[in-house]
C-alpha cells in the first residue's frame, strides 16, 4: 500500500532523517532537520507528525538522548540551559482500558502524590486535524515546575505533547508556542505495510 503524507510537509522529510525513542514505548523519531523541525514519531501501530513553532527549533540530538519522541526549546536557547521546553511522547492504546481521560487521570494523582502539584483541566486545544487536545496545567506546589500537557486521542495510540517550565512567567509567555505545536499533530497512520515503509526512509 502506497504511503501518502500530508503533502505540506512531504518534501521536508528527504533531508536527513534519523532514528530516536520516546519514553513510554520503543519507537523510532524520523526529523528534518533542526531548523525546518518536523518530526515524525512512529511505533509498531501508529506514526504521527508535529512541526516546531515559529522561534523555536526541533532539538534531534537531545530528544534521542532523553528518550523522548521530539523535543524543542526556543532558538536562542539550548536544552540544558533553557528555562522552558516541550517535547512530545506517545502512549500506544495496547489494551481498550487506555483512554485518554484514563491516562489523565493516572497522570494527575501521580504529579499530587508524588509532587504535590495542582492539576487544573483547561479548555481543549484544536489541531489542523479537526481533533480537539485535551489540556490540563500541572504546578508543583514548591512552583518549581510549571506544566501543560496536551493528550491527542489517535486511533492507535495516544499523543502527549509537553510544555515545561521552571520559570512562571517564560510558562505563561510560551503557552501560544505550545498551542501551535499542539495544533500542527497529524495522525499519519496505523497501518503496518506504511510504518514499515516510514521506518525504511531512514
Amino acid at each position: 500500500m502506497l504511503l501518502r503524507l500530508p503533502s505540506r510537509r512531504l518534501f521536508l522529510l528527504f533531508f536527513g532523517l534519523i532514528v530516536g525513542l520516546y519514553l513510554y514505548a520503543p519507537s523510532i523519531l524520523l526529523a528534518q532537520g533542526d531548523n525546518l523541525g518536523v518530526a515524525i514519531i512512529i511505533g509498531e501501530r501508529h506514526a504521527w507528525m508535529i512541526e516546531s513553532p515559529e522561534d523555536w527549533n526541533l532539538d534531534q540530538r537531545n530528544a534521542l538522548a532523553s528518550g523522548l519522541g521530539a523535543a524543542f526549546v526556543p532558538e536562542w536557547d539550548s536544552w540544558s540551559s533553557s528555562p522552558v521546553v516541550m517535547y512530545a511522547n506517545t502512549i500506544p492504546k495496547e489494551f481498550d482500558t487506555i483512554t485518554v481521560a484514563g491516562t489523565i487521570a493516572a497522570d494527575s494523582v501521580r504529579a499530587i502524590q508524588q509532587f504535590h502539584a495542582s492539576v487544573k483541566r483547561q479548555q481543549p486545544l484544536g489541531t489542523i486535524q479537526g481533533v480537539d487536545a485535551e489540556v490540563c496545567h500541572v504546578t508543583r506546589r514548591d512552583s518549581s515546575l510549571f506544566e501543560a500537557i496536551a493528550y491527542i486521542n489517535g486511533p492507535t495510540a495516544i499523543a502527549i505533547i509537553v510544555l515545561s517550565s521552571r520559570d512562571a512567567e517564560k510558562f505563561e509567555d510560551s503557552l501560544p508556542s505550545f498551542a501551535r505545536l499542539v495544533d500542527s499533530y497529524e495522525w499519519i497512520t496505523s497501518d503496518p505495510e506504511q510504518i514499515a515503509e516510514l521506518k525504511g526512509m531512514r
